[in-house]
């Protein structure tokens, strides 16, 4: 478990993040494309979501907006979805750099977290997201984008919470199978 006053000091620490030396350049690599592919991934997925929602709700014969009015709706919602995706990658990447500088051959395993952790990340967020865009009540998605928007200082730690526990678990299931295939 990371302790608050841990994260406080890496994040306090006067070192440059790419001064680790007990990490390989090559873990390190591989640990700054889990970041960036984490944190840069919400506002991509956020318009297969939203493509998905408009032919959805077309088959259903709901009446929907535009295309152009669609980017218009999923442009401020991929802002709000995307301090979700930057807080799990910061933390998944203190936690495998944790991980690796106590044992190096730990990195694979935290590495591994790391990809369990974005898979619960992204099936939760999915599910949030096409939860509020196929919304077809009165006022429609739109609606539903233009409250969550509104009310942002209770949405956006939500998101946080639904989606920290949803990456939480998938590093969880991904340790436990690890630890049962190599009988550590």
């Amino acid at each position: 478990m990371t302790d608050v006053k841990d994260i406080r000091q890496e994040f306090l620490s006067d070192r440059p993040m790419t001064q680790t030396p007990q990490i390989h350049a090559r873990h390190r690599l591989l640990m700054g494309l889990l970041f960036h592919v984490t944190w840069l991934s919400g506002p991509a997925l956020l318009p297969l979501y939203g493509l998905y929602a408009r032919a959805s709700l077309q088959a259903r014969g709901v009446e929907v907006v535009s295309l152009a009015r669609g980017i218009e709706l999923l442009v401020p919602l991929a802002i709000w979805a995307q301090p979700a995706f930057f807080v799990v990658a910061i933390i998944t990447r203190n936690r495998i750099r944790k991980m690796a500088s106590a044992d190096p051959g730990a990195f694979r395993l935290g590495i591994y977290m790391g990809l369990g952790a974005y898979a619960g990340l992204v099936l939760a967020h999915g599910w949030f997201m096409l939860a509020m865009l196929l919304y077809d009540g009165p006022g429609g998605a739109a609606e539903a984008v233009y409250m969550i928007i509104a009310l942002w200082m209770i949405s956006i730690p939500y998101m946080i919470m639904i989606t920290g526990f949803a990456a939480l678990v998938g590093a969880g299931l991904v340790w436990v199978l690890f630890r049962r295939l190599h009988g550590n």
